[in-house]
């Protein structure tokens, strides 16, 4: 199963589930077929790995049937962590304290995934790379990946160590991964490709300008023509990518998730692919 379950709106960022709501949601997505969750130490303000900790207990599941990807590098201020500035953090002895909190509120002996949330200004590559490999020898992280990295970045330090995934932003709407080189360095380095904000974080729906309505009106008429709703056609664009790409779902709903599931069973051609790409970018490529 490529689709990974996004945990961000679990928590008080969204539905502000209790462990009986994250205990739900887990065992429904199990029985959808998902077994991996994505999380971040900063959502709900440093609080929904406590939830999906405390509920992936609730619901009796053994942790060998779960994969948990969780992230850190961002110093966010919240009512656990007053810092008095936001700022990143990737040297050796923050991500170890992130890890071992991201431990003890996940419930956890181990963590499947570490994504280095954001590339700080102020990292050392080579600085990162012996965290990478002191932390995984420890057994407390199975693989790291990065989080928002550009191409370079993740060239530069996939030399240094085997780094296991690249989580971007990738949609019908932000669709800059697939001219970068985001992908293609990615495959190269073996690195999987995890899209956050797969539905473009609402801007299928709603538009704050004439161009953003333009765009949507335009895509709606390619979904209309193939009788696809606007959120089936994003991740059929999505799954259409050869590389694999894994979009992360950022809802709390089981329905919409059971939507994204049936997307994987579906195919469409290159033809339909680029009319969905040239109705996003508003003209034909060159």
């Amino acid at each position: 199963m490529k689709t990974i379950a996004g945990t961000m709106r679990w928590g008080t960022w969204g539905a502000n589930l209790d462990d009986s709501g994250f205990a739900k949601m887990i065992t429904g997505c199990l029985e959808l077929g998902i077994d991996t969750f994505d999380n971040a130490d900063i959502y709900g303000g440093h609080t929904t790995e406590t939830g999906f900790g405390g509920g992936w207990r609730a619901a009796g599941v053994d942790r060998s049937e779960i994969k948990i990807i969780t992230k850190c590098g961002i110093k966010m201020q919240s009512d656990i962590f007053p810092y008095s500035i936001k700022q990143y953090d990737t040297t050796f002895e923050y991500i170890e304290s992130s890890v071992n909190r991201s431990l003890r509120e996940l419930q956890t002996d181990y963590i499947d995934q570490v994504l280095i949330h954001r590339p700080s200004p102020l990292m050392d590559m080579e600085d990162l790379a012996h965290t990478f490999k002191e932390i995984e020898g420890s057994g407390k992280v199975r693989s790291f990946g990065v989080s928002n990295f550009t191409p370079y970045q993740i060239d530069i330090l996939a030399e240094l160590y085997p780094l296991a995934a690249n989580q971007i932003e990738i949609s019908v709407v932000n669709h800059n991964a697939f001219t970068d080189d985001s992908l293609i360095l990615s495959a190269a380095n073996g690195l999987e490709i995890q899209a956050w904000s797969p539905l473009a974080g609402g801007a299928l729906w709603s538009a704050n300008s004439t161009s953003e309505q333009n765009r949507i009106d335009r895509l709606q008429k390619v979904a209309d023509r193939y009788e696809w709703a606007l959120d089936q056609m994003a991740y059929l664009f999505l799954f259409h990518h050869h590389i694999g790409i894994r979009p992360v779902t950022g809802t709390s709903k089981l329905n919409r998730i059971e939507t994204v599931i049936n997307c994987e069973q579906q195919q469409i051609t290159d033809q339909q692919w680029f009319e969905i790409y040239e109705a996003s970018r508003g003209h034909e490529v060159a």
